[in-house]
């Protein structure tokens, strides 16, 4: 069966901030599969290297956080967003796994939990936070890394 990704801000982060093990998650970014996520997804990142730019001015330079952001509309233009709608608080509600996790983390898994019912690929989700991993398996998502 062909394989699907839902990309968690988690994973996205941590190949745009180069930190451990992102040049074997960029790579598995990069295979030929389709990508998903929520429009949580660009927002978090934009907040997450505007904040690091804001926290580090001193030591980093403005084409830092040109180059960053040029990197991050690349990946998101690979991605398919889902608006956070109706939809995703019905799949919020009815499963009381996904309440387990903080509202945007939860609103990351019930977007999962959508997008997995409207296509043919098995979902993978690509995180990196323990908690999401945990309940993602608990709604039977084969989990990347």
């Amino acid at each position: 069966m062909k394989l699907a990704l839902y990309i968690d801000s988690s994973f996205l982060l941590n190949i745009i901030y180069s930190e451990n093990k992102f040049e074997q998650y960029l790579k598995y970014f990069n295979s030929d599969q389709n990508k998903f996520s929520s429009i949580l997804l660009e927002v978090e990142s934009v907040r997450s290297i505007n904040q690091f730019f804001n926290l580090n001015k001193k030591e980093i330079t403005k084409s830092w956080l040109a180059e960053s952001e040029k990197i991050l509309e690349d990946f998101i233009s690979q991605t398919s967003l889902k608006n956070v709608d109706y939809d995703i608080l019905i799949e919020i509600k009815k499963n009381k796994n996904i309440l387990e996790l903080k509202s945007l983390d939860a609103t990351h898994l019930a977007t999962a939990s959508h997008i997995r019912k409207l296509i043919s690929e098995e979902l993978v989700m690509c995180t990196l936070d323990e908690r999401m991993r945990v309940v993602s398996n608990k709604l039977d998502f084969k989990l990347y890394p």
